[in-house]
């Protein structure tokens, strides 16, 4: 899926990718101190959320957005979308026990986390688009 973007839409790889980035960190973060949420191995901590937060959520922010501008696809529909992708690839991961839920945490509240993130990574697409037409 990268590959696609490096090759396809590098723009919107090099820039949506750093905020998903922060994003992802800052929400997986906040779980992980609330006691919501716990990655395999738990004893690492933040450690164990690297790989999702500096590579399947940037990558997927990425997509989402490349699919708003180049498919002219419903901005709000794709959002939806990719957090269903997102929340059922996480049910895989639950059901291995490589994620586990705590303090009344739950897959409903994840596909809202998911919701709020893609909301948050299209706004800020849409400011940048503000200031800079030709990223659209």
């Amino acid at each position: 899926m990268v590959f696609y973007l490096i090759k396809k839409d590098i723009g919107t790889l090099l820039t949506i990718a750093p905020i998903s980035a922060l994003i992802a960190l800052i929400i997986n973060e906040i779980g992980m101190y609330r006691n919501w949420w716990y990655f395999a191995p738990i004893h690492m901590l933040s450690i164990s959320t690297i790989p999702f937060d500096v590579g399947l959520y940037p990558i997927s922010g990425s997509y989402m957005i490349h699919c708003i501008k180049h498919y002219r696809k419903n901005a709000f529909r794709m959002i939806t979308i990719f957090a269903l992708l997102l929340t059922c690839l996480e049910c895989i991961f639950i059901f291995f026990n490589r994620v586990t839920y705590g303090n009344g945490w739950n897959i409903g509240w994840t596909f809202v986390s998911y919701e709020v993130s893609f909301a948050l990574v299209y706004g800020y697409f849409r400011i940048l688009s503000q200031i800079n037409p030709s990223a659209r």
